[in-house]
Parts: C-alpha cells; structure tokens; sequence
C-alpha cells in the first residue's frame, strides 16, 4: 500500500449545515498566503499557517475543534476576489467584528483580538483536515508506459490519470497540483 503517498489539507472547509458530510471544499492556501490565521475552538492559534500541510494537520490533531481560518478585511484585500468567490459560495462568511466571531464561538472578543493583532471586519471558514489526495500508483514514463521496479518499461502496458503515480511527490499536494496532474496525465 501507498498509504505513505496520501496527503490530508488542513484547509477543507466545514459547509453550513453538513458538518457531517463527506464532501468539503478545499480553501485555496492564497488565503493564508494574504495573512489569514488558524484559531481552535478556544478562538487562539496553534500553528504556522504557512507551514507543510502535514505540520497544519498534525497541529490541528493536538488541538481542540472547531477550527476557523481567519483573515481580516485588510489582508483580504490581496485575495479579494477568491474570498469573495468562497463568500457568495457560503464557504466563507463575513463578519463586522471580532467581537461578532467571539459571540458566536463564546469566546472572548480580547482572545480573538489577541491572535489577529487587532479585529475589525473579518472573513471566516470553518476548516478540518480531510484527505485531498493521493500520489501513490503505477510509475509510468513520460510516453505512459509503466515502468517496472528497476525503471524500465514494461511493454504494451500503459497507464494514465489517477492509476498512476506522482512524478512530482514533494509538490503533490501544493494547491492545484492534483487537478493540473489530472489533465495534463488525461484523467
């Protein structure tokens, strides 16, 4: 098994009212690129938002949930319209203070403030790691043709799309690495 090839994103947004459904999208990393933070149930961080996804992951495993990726109007500014393309998709929610998220997380206001060094208009995902990919499989050469243990390729065999391996693991799971794979690949 390949169980070492599959990858979780720390950045799979709960949707209103499925918190228990199967299916998440995946909030862009841009996010956290512009300034976003990552808060636990107790409305403080608990991890570099910009570190691996497996370091998100794991941190979000010791911490307690729900948790919400948190950027402020400001920041939001650089990725305004991937947050206003997740707002109207309801993925994101928008809200007028920290003291607003601290009513609804029953928190308090200062906690918030803290973690987001100040605490005016906010854009709010609620986040939990979920598995995103996975770049185990057949290897195959640049003509498709699958190669054996050694490198060399077995003749008449050919794979494609997601039966086959990641020719690029250390950057698999960068954001939209899966789906470009998927097409140039032909899946």
């Amino acid at each position: 098994a390949n169980l070492d090839k599959v990858e979780l994103t720390p950045t799979a947004a709960v949707l209103p009212g499925q918190a228990d459904s199967q299916f998440k999208v995946v909030v862009s990393d841009a996010i956290s690129g512009a300034g976003a933070k990552v808060l636990d149930a107790g409305g403080k961080r608990f991890c570099n938002e910009m570190a691996s996804s497996k370091e998100r992951v794991d941190a979000m495993a010791k911490s307690k949930g729900p948790f919400r990726m948190v950027i402020k109007a400001k920041q939001a500014q650089a990725v305004q319209w991937l947050v206003d393309f997740y707002t109207q998709r309801k993925v994101m929610k928008k809200y007028s203070s920290a003291s607003e998220l601290a009513s609804e997380m029953r928190v308090q206001a200062s906690v918030i403030e803290s973690a987001l060094e100040g605490g005016d208009a906010l854009y709010v995902a609620v986040v939990t790691s979920a598995l995103y990919t996975c770049a185990g499989g057949l290897t195959t050469g640049s003509d498709g043709k699958v190669l054996n243990s050694t490198g060399q390729p077995i003749e008449g065999l050919f794979a494609a799309g997601e039966a086959t391996s990641a020719p690029f693991q250390k950057l698999w799971s960068v954001s939209g690495i899966p789906l470009l794979y998927s097409i140039c690949s032909g899946r």
